[in-house]
């Protein structure tokens, strides 16, 4: 499964930037949770603003992150797993190049000088879906000390965040923290604590420095008054001017709102679907969030506009009391949507049916709900596998948007198009023809009687587009 992916460059000069920039946003297309990308340099003392530049230059609210390495600062490389994909030298070939990237071309100006180390040091934050400001932060603290206490913001203190209900849950906020620092630099000691207040530990361990952004700095103060107060040494500070970040607009904020705008505000209501649905399936509290931090991740990916949250929450608008099994199909149908295919991948059903069985296992359901794999898998042709009545039925939900009013549909239209804007009008034409045509020469659209109705709704509204098409090819 394409879950990580890895890359190494050697030897990186600052004209090398932009190619690099643009082959790491084609790789992270095909990356479902991290691409981590390792950078050397004979230009040492520039290497730190090439991993500024190059986390800038790559930053997207919604898409994985990138994790930039520095062996030769702490001595270590990373050594890929076996799950790990690497990418060939080949992989970018004449169909990947066709991709269409926007990536920042402006160099930072994040002051990384690092004059200082402290044998123990301390910082804070919320930390809440990782951006490249917070790696940034992360990779400075780490070059001042290897031993390093990280306070993270405790869910309760943030009630007053806007678009709350976006933020993670604290766990997967420390897991994510911990995972960047250990490959960053996989020696370094870390004590990741929560925050229920202003102070916390800062205030009463043992640290020599305190490393801060220039946005927090006058925390400091607050901090070493209450230390005076307690009889303890003052820390020292250091301070990460992060501004030419927030000038870019990075911030856990603005990730929320792309989410809840990806979804068309549709992002709580299918959040509820899934707790309840773990709930009533027995899945505990943390396997469930961990999940829908994933499935609500990929269906927020920049590369989708109809397969999104919005899609789930037209499953649900139309179900009848459905099973768990249907409700389950509906979230891990479309798990893995990567419009652009790879030959060194299955395909995006193929993918799904994998995540979907990682999940089974690790949510411990039995082997009856295996069945939802052949729901999945139906949907590479969208035929029928089991010929069951609820397959049909699912299969006929999945395809209804072809039978919507004429306004929904054309709105369904351009967002496959969307999906698809790297592929030339003629090209984009002659395939999504083929595509309609093949079911309309089916015997029938719909396979479920419930959807009998909609036959010729769906019929007219794929011939309507045809014509368009050719229209728009002449």
């Amino acid at each position: 499964m394409n879950r990580t992916g890895f890359v190494r460059y050697n030897n990186v000069k600052s004209e090398d930037l932009c190619d690099i920039t643009t082959e790491l946003l084609k790789y992270r297309y095909f990356i479902t949770d991290e691409l981590i990308c390792e950078i050397e340099s004979e230009q040492t003392e520039n290497l730190m603003q090439f991993v500024s530049s190059l986390y800038l230059s790559t930053y997207s609210p919604l898409d994985p992150p990138i994790y930039i390495l520095i062996p030769q600062v702490f001595g270590i490389r990373y050594q890929p797993n076996t799950t790990d994909y690497i990418f060939p030298n080949n992989f970018l070939d004449s169909t990947v190049s066709k991709l269409k990237v926007e990536p920042f071309v402006e160099i930072s100006l994040v002051n990384f000088s690092c004059t200082k180390k402290y044998t123990k040091a301390v910082m804070g934050g919320t930390f809440d879906h990782l951006h490249p400001g917070h790696l940034l932060f992360l990779t400075y603290a780490a070059l001042h000390t290897e031993d390093l206490g990280i306070g993270i913001t405790h869910d309760a203190m943030l009630v007053k965040k806007a678009n709350k209900e976006f933020i993670q849950p604290w766990h997967l906020r420390k897991e994510k923290v911990h995972r960047f620092l250990t490959l960053l630099n996989p020696t370094i000691k870390l004590d990741i604590f929560e925050i229920f207040d202003p102070i916390s530990k800062a205030g009463t361990e043992n640290y020599e420095g305190l490393i801060l952004t220039t946005e927090v700095e006058s925390a400091s103060i607050i901090i070493n008054n209450f230390r005076i107060s307690q009889g303890l040494q003052e820390l020292e500070k250091s301070v990460v001017n992060l501004a030419e970040v927030c000038q870019m607009k990075i911030s856990s904020t603005n990730i929320r709102n792309a989410i809840c705008e990806k979804s068309l505000g549709k992002y709580s209501e299918i959040k509820t679907h899934w707790e309840k649905l773990a709930g009533k399936i027995g899945i505990n509290e943390t396997i469930s969030e961990k999940w829908w931090d994933f499935i609500s991740s990929q269906y927020s990916r920049s590369c989708r506009a109809y397969h999104t949250l919005n899609h789930i929450s037209s499953f649900y608008s139309m179900f009848d009391n459905p099973s768990q099994y249907m409700e389950l199909a509906a979230f891990f149908h479309d798990i893995i949507y990567f419009p652009l295919k790879h030959t060194s991948f299955p395909t995006n059903e193929e993918l799904s049916s994998i995540f979907y069985t990682e999940f089974i296992k690790e949510a411990g359901l039995s082997e009856d709900y295996s069945v939802v794999n052949s729901y999945i898998l139906a949907t590479i042709k969208h035929a029928p596998i089991i010929n069951s009545e609820e397959e049909k039925e699912f299969l006929d939900i999945d395809l209804s948007i072809l039978a919507s009013p004429e306004k929904d549909y054309n709105i369904y239209a351009e967002h496959v198009r969307v999906e698809y804007n790297w592929v030339s009008v003629e090209d984009f034409n002659d395939g999504r023809a083929k595509v309609l045509q093949g079911f309309l020469i089916r015997d029938e659209v719909f396979y479920s009687q419930r959807f009998k109705g909609l036959e010729n709704n769906a019929r007219e509204n794929m011939l309507s587009e045809i014509k368009r098409l050719l229209i728009e090819k002449d």
